[in-house]
């Protein structure tokens, strides 16, 4: 087995917006557009670009749902992702709060 180098780059993909105004009942990255989730249609272009570490910030208690997303995403890649959670609902959290979470 060939062990590759962990890429300089990392991606971060804030997805733990709780989606209120869609109305959807669920977090709008787990939302689905066709045959996938809107989460999955941003990692499958993420995926395509050149190896980076990709870093998905969830909503808390969507983590599980988060991390299946990446790896059918991610394929043999999936030694890159990680998922991270977001700011915990009660405490009202901000983007701001959300990427943060994906950068510590």
């Amino acid at each position: 087995m060939t062990l590759l180098p962990v890429p300089d780059i990392a991606i971060i993909v804030v997805a733990a917006g709780s989606g209120t105004r869609l109305e959807a009942g669920a977090p709008k990255a787990l939302v689905g557009i066709d045959a996938h989730t809107i989460l999955r249609h941003a990692l499958d272009g993420v995926f395509a670009a050149a190896p980076a570490q990709v870093i998905v910030v969830a909503p808390s208690g969507y983590e599980g749902d988060a991390l299946a997303e990446l790896e059918a995403a991610a394929g043999d890649r999936r030694d890159l992702g990680r998922v991270v959670t977001g700011a915990p609902p009660a405490s009202s959290p901000s983007r701001r709060d959300s990427q943060h979470s994906g950068v510590t």
